[in-house]
């Protein structure tokens, strides 16, 4: 049974309906698929611009701590200099002070000795002595016991204390010849003695259990602040003390703050750059570039068939297959919408491949039952120019049952021009392919090409065929370019006929092909089975292929398919990502290649036509079937069946649902916004429900699928484009009523 699909609309559609798509975004031939790209909202810039304040504060903090760490270990390791220096100075403090002392007796003598050396002395505050034997030290003031005495071990060589009794002290004893020599210094004194301490820095000495001796300077903890003290301590060699610098909050603010025309730099110039990037993500998100390379990398390309008659006996001779796009919310595309584009960006080229391997899949049975019937391909300069393409041409129509014999490829006049594209038409014709010229009279190529090179076919433009009248017995131009083909040999079709007048009159010039909605619109490879049939009167003149009767027989591969399916079907990995109920490519294709006795590149041609049919598909609707661990799932005759019933649009509803929503009680398209993006002349899903709930009284239900249908119809589509219809207050979608 034939399955008609929405396809755009014919000039014999009435006047209401074609202003009705004219009118409403997505149909019009004039290329508008978008009416306004989004913008970003001024809140969301503005928060956007405040953000990258804050990050920029961030990364400058972050920038000025390391170069405040790094200055700190430079100072560390300078002052860490200083102090093992300090400590040899004490060390030959002690030395000196053999002079004037007597081994037992704590005389005058002694004392004053002592005091002079703690006077001359910059670090020591206090020199002692003990005898050998003797349980008391000797001072300046007499004998003394201190409480820190008894840590000293008799004459054990050189000997370091830190006190903390009353007044912190570092104590270092060295044996001598009188028995063993101190020296009492204040901690401070030895810090005092450390150049350049800024007061933001706090420089502190530690024993080696974290107990402070002495500190100078300010530290972020004495502050208060919220940052913690950055801290980093050196052991003082040979001496059981550390030394530790750190800084806090207020030296960080300081070098932060020291950078602030730095810091307003970058904030202005990665302002501008956030928002442009920004605005140029959600642009191309809504772009017609990226929503064509989605559907390519998605194989959303599909051929529709126009039939080609004889002039003089109505029978078909051949088609032309024409590209459609297989939106997945709006059905079938024409090209109107995105052919020129695609032109314009090279992914003509690729498409155009496509397209070509689909309609020799899809068109295998009609290629079988009707051997007579030629299959006609536009080709673009891009393609003509591209390495390999007449490699790939005989690769893709090998026979199978399409050969280069009953190919015809159609190019432009203007494009003879290139001398190249010349050179590479000679030698597909010695291929076997046949070369027509489409569009002829509206180029600038010159009559001598049309002489030298070898054609087959001349297609008579469209826009000379609308010409044709009653109040005009003849046509200058149309008449010439009829009398042209004739001298020059050329077999002529004339497309766009839509009257019989322009049938008739073409006719009776020897006109020898017509095509045109006058004998049938484009089809679908199904419909165009059942055309045929009808117009054959059910006769079909098949012949036997010699190849297995499985590739070109779907339903029987498909039956096989599904008895095998347990056996080729299961769980997989890939990439942490689970697929449930695959089949690997090369495992179906030994399979097949098994079951029908065939080599492994007819069983890959067998499966590839059940892939171009939606009966097989990949995972990711990716890759066509290869011969490769790739997944891919069988998909029933049925369901296949039902989404093409699902694509059935009634055009009388649709303009009875647009003139609800243009009237009293419809919705006005306008401004909204979501998150950080600014849509302009938009509806949102909830209101286009509500609009038709209110003025025709439909249930939710009823609006919902009022919405899908309009958006199938390419009436209305949503501004991202390749999303369904939903009554969510957040999607908006593109109209344009009243306009």
């Amino acid at each position: 049974m034939a399955i008609s699909l929405p396809f755009p609309l014919p000039a014999w559609r009435p006047a209401w309906l074609l202003n009705l798509r004219a009118a409403l975004p997505g149909a019009a031939p004039d290329d508008r698929t978008r009416l306004q790209p989004p913008r970003m909202r001024l809140a969301a810039a503005l928060s956007l611009s405040l953000l990258l304040a804050v990050l920029t504060v961030l990364l400058t903090a972050l920038f000025c701590l390391g170069a405040l760490r790094t200055d700190l270990a430079q100072r560390l390791a300078t002052n860490d200099a200083i102090m093992l220096r300090l400590a040899q100075e004490i060390q030959d403090d002690l030395v000196r002070l053999d002079q004037g002392l007597h081994e037992r007796d704590c005389d005058l003598a002694s004392r004053e000795s002592l005091t002079l050396q703690a006077f001359t002395s910059t670090l020591v505050r206090e020199f002692m002595y003990r005898g050998r034997g003797q349980d008391r030290l000797c001072s300046s003031f007499g004998l003394s016991q201190p409480e820190w005495m008894a840590a000293l071990a008799p004459a054990q060589g050189l000997q370091i204390l830190a006190t903390q009794s009353l007044t912190a002290s570092i104590i270092v004893a060295m044996p001598s010849s009188v028995g063993e020599h101190v020296a009492v210094i204040p901690p401070r004194q030895m810090l005092d003695r450390l150049p350049d301490s800024p007061g933001s820095h706090t420089l502190r000495l530690m024993t080696t259990d974290g107990r402070v001796l002495a500190s100078i300077g300010q530290g972020a903890g004495a502050e208060g602040g919220l940052m913690p003290d950055v801290a980093l301590r050196r052991p003082i060699e040979g001496w059981p003390l550390q030394l530790e610098m750190s800084f806090g909050q207020s030296a960080l603010v300081e070098a932060v703050r020291a950078q602030w025309l730095l810091m307003v730099l970058i904030w202005s110039l990665g302002s501008v750059l956030l928002v442009g990037l920004f605005n140029q993500y959600w642009r191309r998100q809504s772009s017609r570039a990226l929503r064509l390379q989605h559907a390519l990398r998605k194989r959303r390309f599909a051929p529709v068939m126009q039939p080609i008659v004889d002039a003089r006996s109505g029978a078909c001779i051949g088609v032309e297959v024409l590209m459609r796009w297989k939106h997945p919310q709006r059905g079938l595309i024409a090209p109107a919408e995105f052919i020129g584009y695609a032109e314009r960006s090279g992914l003509i080229v690729p498409m155009s491949d496509l397209l070509m391997r689909q309609a020799c899949h899809q068109a295998a049975e009609i290629a079988l039952a009707h051997p007579h019937l030629y299959f006609s391909f536009n080709v673009t300069p891009g393609q003509l120019l591209s390495p390999g393409f007449a490699d790939s041409l005989l690769q893709i129509f090998d026979g199978d049952p399409i050969g280069p014999s009953r190919v015809l490829l159609e190019l432009t006049e203007r494009d003879l021009v290139d001398e190249q594209i010349r050179a590479e038409l000679t030698r597909l014709r010695s291929k076997g392919f046949r070369i027509a010229i489409d569009d002829f009279g509206t180029g600038h190529s010159s009559l001598a090409l049309l002489q030298d090179l070898s054609l087959d076919r001349l297609k008579i433009d469209r826009a000379f065929v609308n010409t044709i009248s009653a109040d005009a017995a003849a046509q200058p131009v149309l008449d010439a370019i009829i009398a042209l083909s004739h001298r020059l040999g050329l077999i002529m079709i004339a497309e766009g006929i839509e009257t019989q007048q322009q049938a008739d009159y073409l006719r009776a010039r020897g006109v020898q092909t017509f095509q045109g909605y006058l004998f049938a619109r484009p089809l679908t490879p199904p419909d165009l089975s059942a055309w045929l049939q009808a117009a054959d009167g059910g006769r079909a003149n098949a012949v036997a292929p010699d190849f297995p009767q499985a590739s070109w027989n779907v339903e029987s591969l498909m039956q096989a398919l599904e008895q095998a399916r347990p056996r080729l079907e299961r769980s997989r990995w890939h990439r942490l990502r689970h697929y449930r109920d695959c089949m690997l490519g090369n495992e179906l294709v030994g399979w097949i290649a098994r079951h029908y006795g065939c080599s492994r590149e007819q069983a890959l041609r067998m499966g590839q036509r059940l892939v171009s049919r939606g009966l097989l598909e990949h995972v990711l609707e990716e890759h066509d079937l290869e011969d490769a661990p790739y997944f891919y799932r069988l998909i029933p005759l049925a369901s296949v069946a039902e989404a093409l019933r699902s694509t059935m649009l009634d055009w009388g509803r649709l303009k009875q649902w647009s003139a609800w929503l243009q009237g009293p009680l419809g919705a006005r398209p306008g401004v909204r916004c979501k998150g950080l993006l600014r849509h302009e002349e938009v509806l949102s899903g909830r209101e286009l429900v509500e609009a038709l709930g209110r003025a025709a009284g439909m249930t939710r239900e009823a609006a919902l699928d009022a919405g899908v249908q309009m958006m199938r119809a390419g009436l209305i589509s949503h501004v991202f484009d390749d999303r369904g219809f939903s009554d969510h207050p957040g999607q908006f979608y593109l109209v344009s009523f009243g306009r």
